[in-house]
């Protein structure tokens, strides 16, 4: 992960400027709210001011609050109040990474806004639906919510409004390395906050001013704009841009090389954004720690750091499923530990228990030599022993296969999750009604994985076959499904050699193998297609692993590059190559990892080989797909016969 990448992360967008009181307002503020009734629209306008009072000091408490004034502007149907409370909770749940949340309560805003023509309404939630999109990194949907904002603003000349809209409009060019750009608008909005004295809006650009400078190499420049932006963000208790500050001083720090003050002021990030409950800042505080973490050396602490950071951006786009993944790579790595260090413990025991039966054996037998009198009585004594050595050597048995048990129930768990990670079946058959999937893991889990992702028209899928098979190619298959998604759902890219090139860097990245000591040498072979349903076309990019068209009973193959997803670029560049074709009436196109033609089987235990699978595909052109999955598994098993299964096996076939 590249340190220019890692700070673009660490630029965080408030969707709205927060403005904190001292703690003897809030009191007030409590005070009066004690006393008055419920039935008074009063009650909801100071509902609204702790909610802003609160935002950046206790997110969860400013949500109460929030929730609160919404139910009782909805008792007295009450719309200023109403509107308000719903830009409120859409501002919160962007800061808690619940986005889809978010933009529900602003849209409902949005109309409330609408109906009343209320310019500034409607300026603050256009801004705050664009940071939104911006976080989710739609950014050409955010652009379009920010300038609307900023017409909105200019109507009714609110300079602060429109510093607000400047600002973001500065980390949106700022995220695209747009530098000059986002320096004018940055400094535009510090220019107004300036002028209205808005000390939490000035740090802000202060901050965000700090970044670019970092970004041109201005590090004493940058760091002067840093240290202003933290006095004024600490003397205002404004912990949420404590926190952001803290952490791009240390990044800063780790531009310069200076690790141990850059792991000191991240560390400060993290305690302070942990202190409120912000998820984004906890996310970018752990992603950083991972590169100072490795320029110790300390591995283990970058791998833990990793882990942290991927669990709370899956948290953040809603994606649970991976966040089970880790838990379960975390809980699996433990046990197998602990079971190593246990059957150690067992040989160590069952050979001293052997040793010990041994010399006592053999004394009974010089009992028995030499003490004839006592015969009867040592037989007994060495029966007495013999009985005591079986039990513990049962017990050691049992021991053993329980543990073995667990082993085996902790990797059908992990296929339990592989299971749910790949596409169900009614999603594919929604996307291709005429389809279906061969998935034949050797071991259990598999390194072998099927994957589809619509975007508008567009509908991208792919078989990939992952270095090894069982636990360690299921994991590398969980890395790159999640490459993929990536590259499609955050990235937006649909082109399927472009996607390829992405998952290439970023899987280099993610196993370090861009350097040249690199220990992990592991990789992917796929085939990805992109089904264009407006111009009914497919486009195909390949690491080895071809795609196969079947058109009126011929047979045409489009191939793959020669190389993996995973080529280590510092020795050669890789760029994958793409076709197209377009699609007719009747077409079917299969894409499959190389386990079903690789099998050995027959009379002479040989390779199936892929010619023969392609007579198999020849010869059942003319039934539908899902007769044609039960004749090439039908197929694959007679062939197998007694013969063990060598690899992992999966086959995508469309008819369309």
């Amino acid at each position: 992960m590249s340190l220019r990448k890692l700070i673009w992360l660490f630029l965080t967008l408030l969707s709205s400027q927060i403005t904190l009181g001292q703690n003897n307002v809030l009191d007030s503020l409590q005070e009066r709210l004690s006393v008055l009734p419920d039935s008074d629209t009063n009650k909801v306008k100071v509902l609204h001011e702790i909610t802003r009072a609160l935002k950046s000091t206790d997110i969860q408490q400013s949500y109460d609050y929030a929730i609160q004034a919404l139910e009782i502007s909805n008792e007295l149907d009450y719309d200023n109040g109403r509107g308000q409370a719903l830009t409120d909770l859409g501002d919160l749940s962007y800061l808690y990474g619940n986005y889809d949340v978010s933009t529900s309560y602003h849209l409902q805003a949005l109309k409330i806004y609408e109906k009343q023509k209320n310019a500034a309404g409607l300026a603050s939630v256009e801004n705050n639906i664009g940071a939104v999109y911006y976080a989710q990194g739609k950014l050409k949907e955010a652009l379009q919510h920010y300038q609307s904002a900023l017409v909105h603003y200019g109507s009714i000349n609110d300079l602060f409004g429109i510093a607000r809209v400047k600002n973001n409009l500065g980390n949106l060019y700022f995220s695209t390395n747009d530098l000059e750009k986002a320096k004018q608008f940055y400094q535009e909005s510090l220019d107004l906050k300036m002028q209205l004295n808005v000390r939490d809006g000035i740090a802000m650009a202060l901050n965000n001013l700090g970044n670019v400078f970092g970004m041109e190499g201005e590090f004493a420049t940058s760091r002067d704009y840093f240290t202003r932006s933290l006095k004024i963000s600490e003397e205002l208790k404004d912990f949420y841009a404590v926190s952001m500050t803290l952490n791009n001083i240390g990044l800063l720090y780790q531009l310069e090389k200076d690790s141990t003050n850059a792991l000191q002021y991240i560390r400060r990030s993290l305690e302070v954004a942990e202190s409120i409950g912000a998820k984004d800042l906890m996310k970018d505080a752990h992603g950083a720690m991972v590169d100072v973490y490795e320029q110790f050396g300390d591995y283990k602490s970058a791998l833990n750091a990793f882990k942290r950071y991927g669990a709370l951006k899956d948290s953040l786009l809603n994606l649970q499923s991976q966040k089970n993944i880790n838990e379960l790579v975390t809980k699996y790595d433990t046990e197998k530990k602990e079971q190593t260090i246990r059957l150690q413990n067992l040989e160590i025991d069952a050979e001293k228990n052997f040793r010990n039966w041994i010399i006592g054996f053999g004394l009974l037998v010089l009992l028995i030599a030499f003490l004839l009198i006592k015969s009867n009585l040592d037989k007994k004594k060495a029966n007495h022993l013999l009985l005591e050595q079986k039990n513990i050597i049962e017990t050691k048995n049992d021991e053993l296969e329980e543990k073995n048990k667990n082993i085996l129930d902790s990797i059908h768990y992990a296929s339990r999750i592989q299971h749910a990670i790949l596409p169900p079946q009614e999603l594919l058959r929604s996307q291709f009604p005429d389809s279906f999937v061969l998935w034949k893991p050797k071991d259990i889990v598999s390194g072998d994985f099927y994957w589809m992702e619509t975007v508008n028209d567009i509908t991208v899928f792919a078989v990939a076959d992952c270095t090894g098979h069982g636990v360690p190619g299921a994991f590398m298959s969980i890395a790159g499904n999640n490459l993929l998604k990536e590259a499609v759902t955050v990235h937006g890219i649909t082109e399927p050699a472009a996607i390829l090139n992405e998952s290439n860097r970023n899987l280099a990245r993610m196993l370090h193998q861009d350097k040249k000591d690199a220990t992990v040498r592991d990789g992917m072979d796929i085939a990805l297609c992109a089904f264009d349903r407006k111009n009914a076309t497919v486009k195909f990019s390949g690491a080895f692993n071809p795609m196969w068209l079947f058109r009126n009973g011929e047979w045409i193959e489009f191939a793959g590059d020669k190389c993996p997803v995973g080529s280590f670029e510092y020795l050669v560049p890789v760029s994958f190559t793409q076709k197209e074709t377009t699609i007719q009436k009747g077409d079917t196109i299969y894409v499959f990892s190389d386990g079903f033609a690789d099998q050995f089987g027959g009379e002479h235990g040989k390779k199936l080989k892929a010619a023969v699978f392609r007579k198999i595909l020849l010869s059942i052109q003319h039934l539908d797909m899902q007769e044609q999955l039960r004749v090439i598994d039908a197929e694959f098993e007679k062939w197998r016969g007694q013969y063990e299964q060598i690899d992992d096996v999966c086959i995508l076939g469309i008819r369309f």
